[in-house]
């Protein structure tokens, strides 16, 4: 009898198992790197919102602190400036409405010494009327400046004007300084704006100006960008309150995220749209 050997064990796929699970294999892979990726971008977009609304809701704290504690609102700087200290990094002056530029927040306020120690205080002008070495100088006038939120290059920044006399003027050494544009210089340029928020445009800080804190409807006069700055400054001598509305908006993954803030603030310091001392 002839015998026939047993047939050879082979393991491992087939062709034909090969051609049906490959591309089970790769479906499956491709989900999870798609879930993967969905998983960050969604935490990259509420990281990011997180981050926007504190951004908004800071700069908004920033802004009511200057206006609650200014002298009045302003429809141009009434700070003599030149180039760069001006809007664009020239001679141009700001302006609290317009066409071109959008809104901005001009506000004059009064001028501090020592920062934000214990001592601060206001800084009275030399011989208005008495002169420094008296006991009467916080009968003296105090000194003010001219404080600019304004958007540039889709960030919303923060520019302080002084007068070309500042520093002789009082009775102490003003805590303020005037700022320029980061990298630019000039006699007037000690130190460089504030970056305030960015991922703002033009059409997205906006501001309403009222005549009380318990006023409802909004001067259009004050804002309005057709009107000349001396009669946007006539319907602001009226005002002392404010409203003002910030939105930023930031791409991540691919998406759009983008927080709105507004807040009222009414200031509380007495009304002077003079700035001193004039040159």
């Amino acid at each position: 009898m002839r015998c026939i050997p047993p047939s050879k064990i082979t393991n491992g796929f087939t062709l034909v198992e090969m051609l049906v699970v490959a591309p089970i294999v790769l479906l499956t892979i491709g989900t999870f790197i798609g879930v993967l990726i969905y998983l960050t971008g969604e935490t990259m977009i509420a990281r990011t919102s997180n981050v926007l609304a504190y951004s908004v809701q800071d700069s908004l704290d920033t802004i009511e602190n200057d206006v609650a504690l200014s002298g009045a609102f302003l429809a141009t700087n009434n700070v003599t400036i030149a180039s760069p200290q001006g809007y664009g990094n020239t001679a141009q002056a700001f302006q609290n409405a317009s066409a071109s530029t959008g809104s901005m927040l001009i506000i004059n306020a009064p001028v501090t010494v020592d920062g934000h120690t214990s001592t601060r205080k206001l800084l009275s002008l030399a011989n208005l009327p008495h002169p420094c070495n008296t006991t009467q100088t916080s009968q003296n006038q105090v000194m003010t400046y001219n404080i600019v939120y304004f958007v540039r290059d889709n960030t919303l920044w923060r520019r302080t004007l002084m007068p070309s006399n500042y520093l002789t003027r009082g009775c102490g050494t003003p805590w303020q300084q005037p700022s320029c544009a980061p990298g630019q210089t000039g006699t007037m340029c000690r130190t460089e704006d504030v970056k305030v928020l960015e991922g703002v445009s033009t059409a997205n800080f906006k501001i309403e100006y009222l005549t009380s804190a318990a006023a409802t409807t909004p001067l259009t006069n004050a804002s309005n960008a057709s009107l000349s700055s001396s009669s946007r400054q006539l319907a602001l001598s009226t005002t002392d309150t404010a409203i003002i509305t910030i939105e930023a908006i930031r791409y991540v993954a691919g998406k759009e995220v983008s927080y709105s803030g507004s807040i009222r603030v009414t200031r509380v310091g007495s009304l002077s749209e003079q700035v001193t001392p004039v040159p």
